[in-house]
This record gives C-alpha cells, structure tokens and sequence, in this order.
C-alpha cells in the first residue's frame, strides 16, 4: 500500500511525503515514511526515511540502477556510492550518486539490475541523498568522466555529512 502526498511545492523548494505500508508479508505492521525534499539550484534531493513498526534492528538498503555501459566508485568512509555511464543513445551519459553518513553502512551489494547500499537505521531514522547528472546538461566543451563525477560526489558529501553546528551569538555581536 503506497501513498504519497505533496507537502511543498515551489519555487524554493518542493517537499513530497511517501508512505509505504505492508510491505514485508513477514512484518505487516512495518511502515516506511519518506520525506523527499529538493530545492532550486540544487540537483540532490534528500531522503528523510522514518520506520515504524519494525522488529529489532532495521537494514534499508538504497540503490542505484545500473547502466549498460557503466564506470562505478564507492567510498565508505567518505559516505559516497556512485556511477557514470551510458543510459541509452537518446539520453547518453549521466552520473547517479548516494551519499549517506559512513557509519550507517552495513554493505554494498550487487544485485542484477541495481546496486544496494545497505544501511542501518538509528531508532527506525535514516537520512540520505540521491544526485544525478547528464552530460548534456553542461555547458559545452565540459565532458566530466567517472572521476571528474566521483570528485564532485565526494566533495557534496563533504558539505552534506558536515552537521551544522548552532552556537549561541556573543551580545557584543548582536549590538
């Protein structure tokens, strides 16, 4: 059973909330919330999932379809999975990434259509980010290859997984 809802849409930002019930016959009780949240000027979209109803430690596993022609990169300690590659003649090539905090994952596995980025929630909570890419969409003579797009995807990583850290201002500072 799947819903969605949009909660924001436009101009700054479009926010979407997806729910998906009964998706484990195993676990009918276990429920997937996902708040998906994307702002202009911006080409990765946050993923806020929440799950509810599960039993025990919970493993949610993100992917990345592949490509026909494909170069991939992952690096666990920077938190960052991706691909470059062909899609097909009509679109050419594109970049997809994901970035989650390193100490959420459990894996990365291989699967015949997509690759998984296993990864452990924190009280039912998992937050993440999926950015894609197309070569055509860049101003010419730009033509990235998969290490030009893993830099990118790594240094977004940086950015993302850095936690803002709120600090009381100094009076002075305020006056």
């Amino acid at each position: 059973d799947f819903t969605k809802r949009i909660i924001v849409q436009g101009p700054v930002r479009c926010a979407i909330r997806l729910t998906a019930k009964n998706i484990v016959p195993a676990s009918p009780e276990l429920t997937l919330g996902m708040l998906c949240l994307i702002y202009a000027e911006h080409q990765e979209t946050e993923i806020r999932l929440t799950a509810t109803g599960a039993d025990g430690e919970l493993v949610v596993a993100p992917g990345i379809v592949k490509l026909p022609r494909e170069e991939t990169f992952a690096d666990v300690a920077a938190g960052c999975f991706g691909t470059w590659g062909w899609q097909e003649d009509a679109i050419g090539r594109i970049g997809m990434g994901l970035i989650v905090a390193p100490d959420a994952v459990v894996d990365v596995r291989t699967e015949p259509a997509e690759r998984r980025i296993r990864c452990r929630t924190d009280g039912g909570r998992l937050r993440y980010w999926l950015i894609g890419d197309w070569r055509r969409g860049r101003p010419y003579p730009i033509a990235p290859a998969k290490s030009d797009w893993q830099r990118e995807v790594q240094s977004l990583a940086r950015l993302l997984l850095d936690e803002v850290r709120l600090e009381p201002v100094p009076r002075a500072v305020l006056q």
